[in-house]
């Protein structure tokens, strides 16, 4: 079975972040052309040194208007959009490859978890028939029908098998976290 990739990851988030912040940049730049009204209306209390020869404080009113309009600016604003269009192509790209190489790893991953598993099972059953060796040994060492060292070899086959089989079930439960990594699940130790 495949896991599905978590598209809230940090990695894939970030790059979303960017893509919107160009998607805002790209909307500011178009909206350039239209004029700026803003308007200032306020009261003062201060010393202006308009009073001759007093220095009184005094109130006074400010009002004012101010109108911005970008009438041509040389195709600046075009070629800047042009620029953002770029970049924002370029995070695209950048986000569906991230996600082919998370979902390249899952799949991986669990190739990996299928093909350990089936080792997994071939060395404890490899395992348990060394043991049976080991056993069956032991009781010709007792009869006088085997010698001790073919009983130490047999125990050293026993080592050896559980030794191979703890390797597999280490590298499975590797590949499993591989797996969860990628599809980016949480991993809390």
């Amino acid at each position: 079975s495949s896991l599905a990739i978590d598209t809230s990851r940090s990695e894939l988030s970030a790059l979303h972040r960017s893509m919107r912040q160009i998607t805002f940049k790209e909307k500011i730049l178009r909206n350039r052309h239209f004029p700026v009204l803003a308007g200032l209306i306020g009261v003062r209390y201060a010393n202006p040194g308009l009073a001759m020869g007093t220095d009184d404080f005094m109130g006074y009113g400010l009002a004012g208007l101010q109108l911005n309009w970008n009438l041509f600016d040389g195709m600046k604003g075009r070629a800047q959009v042009q620029q953002l269009r770029c970049g924002l192509d370029i995070l695209e790209l950048e986000r569906r490859h991230r996600l082919q190489e998370f979902q390249k790893a899952v799949n991986l991953s669990v190739t990996q978890i299928e093909h350990t598993t089936r080792r997994l099972t071939a060395a404890r059953e490899a395992t348990a028939a060394a043991e049976a060796l080991a056993a069956d040994l032991g009781d010709c060492v007792a009869a006088g029908t085997a010698t001790h060292a073919d009983y130490l070899n047999a125990l050293c086959a026993v080592t050896q098998a559980r030794l191979v089989e703890s390797q597999i079930s280490i590298a499975r439960q590797m590949a499993v976290l591989k797996a969860l990594f990628a599809a980016g699940t949480p991993l809390n130790y």
